[in-house]
């Protein structure tokens, strides 16, 4: 099984080449979809042991039309997952490539400008390997960092999670298309 979280919409996959029994990932984070929406690949030759919670309206079960099974089940509001298509529209819109390209460039311009506000550094060195999220160490203890994390949600109604890597206390930056570089000044400044 992987976990595909983070993957559509910032990396290029290929979920049948990977050669796994399921694949699950997240459509909100990168892809621009509507919180909420999901999916799960399942290998052919795992359809037998996946079947939906609750029959569709399409069912019963049925090994020739498996995916029929899973069409609609119950009476929840699909309208987020409808809406799949719009944002991939919109990407193809803008050119997925042109998304992705921004997205690892505004990251990591970010990450370097904020690890220079902080005097602190950037945990990761191949930025190949990250496309459009970057670990940069605090400029504080764990203590202070938590004090921080209170005051940015309370005074700026912003939120940041606060991390533990190699016993410092460290955060994700992302890069989205809708941040500038002054976004990440702004937050380095804040916390310095």
């Amino acid at each position: 099984m992987i976990d595909g979280a983070h993957t559509l919409g910032q990396i290029d996959i290929d979920i049948k080449n990977l050669e796994a029994d399921f694949y699950i990932a997240n459509c909100h984070k990168w892809l621009y979809s509507p919180k909420g929406t999901a999916l799960l690949w399942v290998n052919s030759k795992r359809h037998s042991i996946i079947r939906p919670t609750v029959i569709s309206s399409e069912g019963p079960y049925n090994d020739n039309e498996w995916y029929k099974n899973f069409d609609y089940i119950g009476s929840r509001d699909y309208t987020n997952f409808l809406s799949i298509k719009e944002a991939l529209e919109f990407r193809k819109s803008l050119g997925d490539s042109n998304i992705k390209k921004y997205m690892h460039d505004i990251a990591w311009a970010g990450a370097k400008a904020v690890a220079a506000i902080w005097k602190t550094r950037i945990l990761v060195d191949n930025e190949q390997l990250n496309p459009a999220m970057v670990t940069v160490e605090l400029p504080c203890d764990f203590d202070k960092a938590n004090q921080v994390m209170a005051v940015l949600q309370s005074k700026f109604d912003t939120v940041i999670v606060i991390s533990v890597g190699s016993n410092i206390p460290i955060i994700r930056l992302s890069g989205q298309i809708y941040l500038e570089l002054e976004d990440f000044t702004t937050i380095g400044n804040t916390i310095s």
